[in-house]
Parts: C-alpha cells; structure tokens; sequence
C-alpha cells in the first residue's frame, strides 16, 4: 500500500491591503486601477517617467464638476512610483474659457531645450512640454505649455496655437522625437476625414506637414488619439518594427469604442503599413484612447502604454459615486513574430503584458497525513479588499518507509467558493 502526506498550500499572489485612499470611499472602487477622487475621467495624456525623482506621471481628461464628461475639461494629474499605486495630484491644465477644453495631448521631455523655454536651472529630465487640443465651438487647435517644477503646473505658450487648421475636428497630438532626423514628431487626428497626419518641427513651435495616413482598418465614426511608437520584438528584443495605434468612436466591431494598430515601417517622414490588416489591440469592450509614455525606466521595458478602462457606449451610465471611470492596467508591449507555412509570409502582433507591482500575502499551509481528501478537509481565507492572481499548488510526499509498486494518477477537483 502507498501512504501519502498531502500537503494543500495555497499561495495568493495579491495584496492583502492595497491602499486605504482606493478603499475607503466606496465598495466599487478598483484596489489598483487608476480612479480620480471625484469627478469624471476619460483619456490617459502625457505620460512620461521623470528620471531624476524616479516618478511616473499620468495626465487624463478631468471634469472636476460632475461624473459625466462636460466642458469646461481640464487636464488632471497622478504620479506614481511603481506604476500601480497613484496618488492624485492637483490640476495641471485648464482651458480659458468654461465653453472650452484642454483635450488629449501628450507630453515631451525637451533635454536639449529644442523650444527655449529652460534655463539651466531647470534639470534636463523634468524639461516638460505639454503639447495638447485647445478645443471650443469654433475650432480644435493644437496648443503648447510647458513646466519649471517638474510638470505639476504648467505656463502656456504665448504664441498659441502652434497648429491650427480651421477644423473643428482636428485633435489628439501625439509627439516624440526622432533620433535619426533630430526632430520631432507629431501624429494628430483629422478625425471625421479618417485621416492621421504626420508633422516635423525643430522646435515644438513650427512644425511642417510630412504625410498622411488615411482610410485604413476600420473607420467607424471617427479616427482619435493616435500613437506612433518603435516597438521592439520578443524573438530578439534588438530589433523592433513600428506601430500605429489609431482609437474609433463608435464603430467598434464589440460596439461603440476601441483601439486598433498598424505594424509597419517610419522613415521619419512617412509611416508605410507592412498590410492593410486592421489588429485590435484589446477584444475586451473596455481599453480605449491608448497612449504610450514618452519615455521609460528601462527596466521596464521601452514601449509601456495606459488606456482608458471604459467604452463611450455606457460610460455615463457607470454607477460609481462621487468619481466615473477607471484605467487600465501599464502594459508592456512586444511584438511577436509567427512564422507560417510560406517562409515569405510573416505574420506581426502586439503583445501585452499588464505591470502589477504588489506584495504578496501569504502563503496559507494546510496539511493532512495519511487521511483521504473529502470536502471535510477544507479551510478559509479572508480575501476581502485584495486583488491579483490566485495560485494553487497541491504537493504530495510519499511515505518512503513503505514499499511503493505503482504509481496512481488521479484527478483532484477544488472549489473556491465566494
């Protein structure tokens, strides 16, 4: 006869007090995901890690009034040290008038002081320039600010806009800086022309229009928040292709808004599609306005990206109170490259993997010798106000003072009942 110590340890990969400010205030609060204190949230802006402060910075679009998207927007502020716990900062950016917006921008480090804003006094890591969609009923134009502390407040440009083009649908600027050209930058939506448009500046001030890319993947309504970012591959993290990630609304195939991509090639110039294959980055209904920080701790890796936990079909219907609207989770992502049959033909897509950085707790041991699992063998664990990934290992030690003839493979069923 085998006899069997069984040994039930259960080891919950989640932390079991997450953050008292999360908790506090109402059951439907997310423990990790990004929520404002009040107030209504929508798209991720301007992020980017300050290396000096070793700070992670997360702008969104902010009403402070009511729990239903409004004018006046703002930009609203939240830093982090680790990229899953946020602490609410104070308004970074407000419109002029209360008819008006400070819509979705992104935010630069500008280390070579391209615009002339800094003086030597300011640290080149936390040389912030917010590029960002002044909105009214007029028109949508791009305007410029920049900070002296760090990005916590921020003085416009003077000379608004840097970019206009008598639209009212022109919006969503994306920048960064291309080595190879010693430029910058910018993608922005033309969104009812389904239209990307891709501009060069030296300065952040002036910029030129390079090229267009139009009429691709799925339409819907309306082409939002684009992105332009090198993504590196996982086979060989030394190479990296480019990526376009162009957000819809509505029209998304799951109903109302999502996020798609592009993998193709970046002269610097002109963004060229390997296929004409619209991928979705996120089959889940919630993951929209996609942004990818500027820059990175590269410990992290170098293409990290928030979204905005929510879908525009039912966002003011969400019934949290006083605050509406989460974020995703950090992503990192990778590209991972799938041969098939036909060497010729490489198939590209992007990988994402969520950066939950939490404590664990426990792990719980639970023992029995020489007894039978029943449901009689059973035990409890408080679980309440915790979140992560659950893990179960079931070890067996055989009793070597007895003879062992045979194995026995045998099926064990748990249940985990909430």
């Amino acid at each position: 006869m085998m006899l069997l110590q069984a040994f039930i340890f259960l080891l919950a990969g989640f932390a079991a007090k997450i953050s008292a400010l999360m908790t506090n205030e109402t059951s439907d609060r997310p423990l990790v995901h990004f929520t404002p204190n009040k107030g209504w949230m929508n798209d991720p802006n301007g992020l980017w890690y300050d290396a000096k402060e070793g700070k992670w910075h997360l702008y969104f679009q902010y009403n402070p009034n009511d729990t239903v998207w409004g004018l006046p927007l703002f930009w609203g502020h939240a830093t982090s040290n680790d990229l899953t716990h946020w602490q609410d900062e104070p308004v970074a950016i407000a419109p002029k008038r209360n008819d008006s917006g400070a819509y979705s921008g992104s935010m630069v480090i500008d280390h070579n002081n391209t615009s002339g804003f800094f003086n030597d006094t300011v640290d080149p890591r936390q040389r912030c320039v917010a590029i960002w969609t002044y909105n009214t009923p007029e028109s949508e134009e791009q305007y410029i600010s920049y900070s002296l502390d760090g990005g916590y407040t921020f003085t416009e440009y003077q000379k608004n806009p840097v970019l206009a083009a008598n639209s009212t649908q022109f919006r969503d600027p994306k920048v960064f800086w291309y080595e190879p050209s010693q430029k910058w930058i910018m993608t922005a939506a033309k969104s009812q022309d389904y239209k990307i448009e891709i501009y060069s500046s030296d300065d952040l001030k002036s910029w030129k229009l390079e090229s267009a890319f139009a009429n691709e993947g799925f339409l819907g309504y309306q082409y939002e928040c684009p992105g332009l970012i090198e993504v590196p591959t996982e086979q060989d993290p030394s190479k990296s292709h480019w990526v376009m990630f162009i957000s819809i609304n509505p029209g998304a195939p799951a109903g109302g808004s999502f996020n798609q991509y592009f993998v193709g090639s970046f002269n610097g110039t002109h963004f060229e599609a390997f296929d004409n294959q619209s991928r979705v980055v996120d089959f889940g209904k919630d993951y929209y306005a996609l942004q990818t920080f500027f820059n990175t701790d590269p410990t992290y890796g170098s293409a990290l990206g928030i979204a905005w936990a929510s879908n525009w079909e039912y966002s003011a219907f969400v019934p949290t109170n006083p605050w509406r609207s989460s974020m995703s989770l950090v992503r990192k992502f990778s590209l991972n490259t799938e041969y098939q049959a036909n060497p010729e033909t490489e198939l590209i897509n992007l990988k994402a993997e969520p950066i939950l950085n939490i404590s664990n707790a426990g792990p719980w041991l639970h023992f029995a010798s020489n007894s039978t699992l029943t449901k009689a063998n059973s035990f409890s664990v408080d679980l309440s106000n915790s979140t992560g990934t659950l893990e179960f290992e079931l070890v067996y030690a055989v009793n070597t003072t007895q003879s062992v003839s045979k194995s026995v493979f045998q099926t064990y069923l748990f249940g985990l009942k909430v």
